[in-house]
């Protein structure tokens, strides 16, 4: 069974093995902060997104139910 975190921890936790695996580890190393409020940012930005199509999509539908 897959554990469920919240997406803070599993940035942070992305951040602290990508270091670990010498995998930009000097940029993240200087600009953690700055990463990890990015990823955060960026993944609700997107999750935005979805939710203005799926609402736009369920408008469409009753709209063309009320003709």
């Amino acid at each position: 069974m897959t554990e469920e975190i919240e997406l803070p921890e599993a940035v942070d936790r992305a951040i602290d093995e990508c270091i670990r695996e010498n995998v930009l580890r000097d940029f993240l190393m200087e600009h953690r902060a700055e990463a990890r409020a990015m990823s955060i940012f960026e993944y609700d930005q997107e999750r935005h997104m979805q939710q203005e199509r799926e609402a736009g999509i369920e408008k469409g539908k009753e709209q063309l139910l009320h003709r």
